[in-house]
């Protein structure tokens, strides 16, 4: 039976699912179901599923991010969108990242069996297909590209990696044996700060084509700066890895020669590659080792490296030890946040700016702040801007909007990256609180008990009248409650039931036929509601009402 992971926050929606189909009939079998994308991630790397039907609007982790790591990491799950949501820019995206259907909600039952149909005839098809290629990709794959890239990725990433497996690891990428013994070494990992720019505008988004190009060049200009491998880590499109021979030299004087002209040589490469192809890149440069089984210590300082290039400094090489040298953990004051906050609530703008020029300003000017106490600074910025607008009803959507969903900041890697979120967040918030997007309460009650009377015969929720306000359904639950004295769905009962009473005063209506027109579907619920409110049954009030006129 093939697998298929439910995701939705919403458990009808995900008992919806799950009760329409007749999975067995299709070969398939509900592995799983998680409410927002992050559990989901958990469960498919856990144990993947042959099929992912998930919803797009979902806390923590939406749906886009979630089908943008599966696309990534499991590329042979087949995705199908559910959303209330008919945006083209969700349906671009997810066609992007292979989704075989977009699926609007309510679901139709049909259109869902329908596409469920279809992915399993696909997977069946897939299964014959690498039944018959299986035996001739064996024999390529052991002397291919990927192989070489696999066992090399696997040689600097895992420390514990044995002698034997790292000679083979090694002669697979022919490197001769009598470079094998201890030397001395270093680790470079390079990263392109534009690739998916580069990728986009030169490349038409094939971002396999552009790593290939990047490679290819970078393999031409680093070849002439002495012995080592250089490879692609494996998996990732972005990240080459150079295993670096330093042979132990000597100057004319005997001293040891520095790298110096090395590190310039690389340098003038790195340019001359932008010039090239379009490509920026950082290069972090771990710590020197003599023998291989040291490698992975090594890579580990040097992806660290190159992960803060933008922060340390703003040149093309970062070594290590400028990453650990800076010790001192950052701590934004209590009442620096306080302020912050107190300026977006009230619309000074412009004094918000000015606290975000000075915290830049002590960053840039330090040499001893640790990159990750910045990004941890703007995290816990983020769930204080992200309080103040939840305070003040704005729902999820809108915060996502903002950039502020629930998330941390790890993927910043400059000052230019983490300011530009900053200033985004705080502009956008003081622009919404200002702006008179988040109307005043009695307005907004207004305005809803209006929408309530025009489409009570509709399916109507909390949550999907939160969505279409752009207000938390907690708070706009306790502002109805504030403004009228009742609760939502006891004024959306009321207006329910005093249409009924309109409606009564057609003869020609049965009573069974006005339930659903006042947006009941089930008769007998009708009766139990109308009769708790009016003390008497619909028949019964028809009855006194025709007496009486």
């Amino acid at each position: 039976m093939r697998k298929v992971l439910i995701v939705d926050d919403e458990e009808w929606a995900r008992i919806s699912i799950r009760e329409q189909i007749d999975w067995a009939s299709l070969g398939l079998t509900i592995a799983g179901e998680a409410r927002n994308g992050r559990a989901a991630l958990d469960l498919i790397r856990s144990d993947p599923p042959d099929i992912l039907i998930t919803d797009i609007r979902m806390p923590v982790m939406d749906g886009m991010a979630l089908l943008e790591l599966v696309h990534r990491e499991y590329p042979e799950i087949i995705s199908i969108v559910l959303s209330g949501y008919s945006e083209f820019e969700y349906a671009k995206k997810a066609i992007v990242y292979g989704v075989i259907d977009y699926i609007l909600k309510p679901i139709d039952e049909d259109q869902l069996d329908q596409t469920l149909r279809r992915a399993a005839i696909r997977l069946n098809d897939e299964d014959s297909r690498t039944d018959k290629l299986i035996r001739m990709n064996i024999q390529l794959n052991e002397s291919g590209p990927l192989t070489k890239e696999r066992a090399l990725t696997r040689l600097v990433t895992d420390p514990i990696v044995g002698i034997a497996m790292l000679r083979q690891a090694l002669r697979k990428a022919g490197y001769p044996d009598e470079r094998m013994k201890d030397s001395r070494r270093v680790v470079l990992v390079f990263e392109s700060d534009n690739f998916e720019k580069v990728a986009a505008n030169k490349y038409g988004n094939d971002v396999g084509l552009a790593s290939f190009v990047l490679l290819n060049v970078l393999e031409e200009l680093t070849q002439p700066l002495a012995d080592g491998v250089l490879f692609r880590k494996y998996g990732q499109q972005n990240e080459f890895i150079w295993l670096k021979d330093f042979p132990f030299a000597e100057d004319e004087t005997g001293k040891e020669r520095p790298f110096d002209d090395f590190y310039g040589s690389l340098e003038r490469a790195v340019a001359r590659l932008e010039e090239l192809t379009g490509f920026r890149l950082h290069v972090g440069v771990g710590g020197e080792f003599d023998s291989l089984l040291d490698a992975a210590h090594s890579y580990t300082e040097a992806s660290e490296a190159v992960r803060n290039a933008g922060v340390v400094h703003h040149g093309t090489i970062v070594h290590a030890d400028e990453v650990k040298g800076r010790n001192e953990y950052y701590v934004y004051p209590d009442n620096n946040e306080k302020a912050l906050l107190h300026y977006m609530e009230n619309g000074y703008g412009q004094q918000a700016v000015g606290m975000i020029d000075e915290l830049f300003r002590v960053w840039k000017e330090s040499e001893t702040i640790r990159p990750d106490s910045m990004r941890g600074t703007l995290d816990e910025m983020r769930v204080g801007i992200r309080k103040l607008l939840r305070k003040h009803g704005i729902a999820e959507t809108v915060l996502a909007e903002l950039g502020l969903a629930e998330k941390d900041g790890s993927e910043y890697r400059s000052f230019e990256d983490m300011r530009r979120w900053l200033e985004r967040a705080v502009d956008g918030a003081v622009a919404f609180l200002a702006s008179g997007r988040k109307v005043g309460a009695k307005k907004a009650v207004e305005e809803i008990v209006q929408y309530l009377s025009l489409h009570y015969g509709e399916e109507i929720s909390l949550h999907a009248v939160s969505e279409r306000f752009h207000l938390n359904p907690a708070y706009l639950s306790r502002l109805f409650k504030t403004e009228t004295g009742e609760t939502f769905n006891d004024r959306l009962s009321r207006i329910r039931l005093e249409a009924a009473v309109r409606l009564l005063k057609n003869e020609q209506l049965k009573v069974v036929d006005i339930a659903p027109l006042v947006g009941y579907e089930n008769p007998n619920y009708f009766l139990k509601k109308f009769k708790d409110f009016y003390g008497c049954t619909p028949s019964e009030y028809r009855k006194n009402h025709t007496h009486l006129n």
